[in-house]
């Protein structure tokens, strides 16, 4: 069977012992993910979203998240981002101060909805979303996070359309 995009598959396991008493499981699940399906969303201005760790130049990893009962509900999606990985300080190197690969926050997003007749709409990051800069200044594995609550409230500002990551951000520095 050749798993399709989106779907959710269930499964139960059933055991037998020597003498024939059986035990079922719980019904569990996965879900897969955009698999081949290409991106509709574009890289927008200081955010980057990266669950776990990710060597930059090999692979990016994505994460999903069901938001069915969030988006009843109505309201702001909201994405709260940290150096980490990408653009924190990783081993004993610091890289001038700029992080193991990149010194940019970068965000890829897409939003599914399935409609109730079957389409679907996608709402993907680009230019007409918008950023605010936090009280957070730095965070990482290695040091924790630094928070400044003497900083203003950060301004809602237009988010910019920028490349994806690259680890050659940090390694052949252009300057």
């Amino acid at each position: 069977m050749k798993e399709k995009p989106y779907t959710r598959y269930f499964w139960t396991v059933t055991v037998w012992d020597e003498t024939g008493d059986s035990a079922v499981s719980d019904v569990c699940w996965f879900e897969t993910a955009k698999m081949e399906d290409p991106w509709q969303a574009r890289w927008i201005g200081d955010e980057y979203l990266t669950p776990y760790s990710n060597n930059y130049d090999l692979w990016l990893q994505y994460q999903t998240f069901d938001i069915t009962e969030e988006v009843r509900q109505g309201g702001t999606l909201s994405v709260l981002l940290g150096d980490g990985w990408y653009k924190g300080r990783f081993g004993y190197d610091n890289h001038d101060g700029r992080g193991r690969y990149g010194y940019g926050f970068k965000l890829l997003a897409e939003i599914r909805i399935l409609h109730e007749d079957g389409s679907i709409t996608v709402i993907g990051t680009d230019e007409s979303w918008t950023r605010t800069d936090s009280n957070i200044t730095s965070s990482n594995l290695y040091d924790g996070e630094t928070v400044d609550d003497t900083l203003p409230e950060g301004k809602v500002c237009p988010a910019e359309i920028v490349e994806g990551p690259s680890y050659r951000e940090w390694l052949f520095d252009e300057k």
